[in-house]
């Protein structure tokens, strides 16, 4: 009898959001956007993307002060629009944890080889922003020291983790100084709690 063979392929669409908050110190008021992404595209250099109401755009310059810089421009939801420049400053290097070409990531389950999923982070520590924001049709000046965070799930999120804390701080004392904590609680599957949990 004649047989028949089927070649399944699937092709993986990542899931891509853009994420947006705006506090306003002096009315109190939050925004809070977070918009799904359609037509993602990574560019050939891998540090720069776009998507249809979105695009990041990647430069090295030569300037002593700023050698580095991303461009952000999104058109966030109907009431909000964000185009900034995030320049990584001179005397604060970027960074990861751990080297070799795993550095930066961080394993999910109990094979590192053949991992459930992992999650990649490098971070600039000490950036200098300008940008607008336009809410609602008035725009709102988006100047002054901030940081930058390239994050990749390769999982989804709430299989990642139950919580996530984040802990940012900028100072101009002492020549500059920053700090970022970022701690993830995992979910109970991981592993075991408490003194030795590694």
């Amino acid at each position: 009898p004649a047989s028949s063979r089927f070649l399944f392929c699937s092709v993986w669409y990542p899931t891509v959001q853009f994420t947006f908050k705006l506090y306003n110190p002096h009315t109190k008021e939050q925004v809070w956007r977070s918009t799904n992404l359609s037509n993602f595209a990574i560019g050939t250099d891998k540090r720069t993307c776009k998507a249809d109401n979105f695009s990041i755009s990647y430069s090295a310059k030569p300037d002593a002060s700023f050698p580095e810089k991303f461009t952000i421009t999104a058109n966030v939801a109907e009431d909000v629009q964000v185009t900034l420049d995030v320049k990584r400053c001179a005397d604060a290097p970027g960074w990861k944890v751990g080297s070799g070409p795993r550095a930066g990531s961080s394993y999910y389950g109990h094979d590192i080889e053949k991992p459930d999923g992992l999650v990649y982070h490098s971070f600039w520590p000490r950036t200098a922003c300008d940008g607008l924001v336009v809410y609602k049709g008035n725009a709102v000046s988006a100047k002054g020291m901030g940081m930058f965070v390239h994050a990749v799930l390769g999982m989804r999120p709430n299989l990642l983790a139950s919580r996530w804390n984040f802990c940012h701080f900028q100072s101009t004392e002492h020549g500059g100084v920053s700090a970022i904590q970022m701690e993830l609680k995992t979910l109970d599957a991981y592993g075991i709690k408490g003194a030795g949990s590694g």
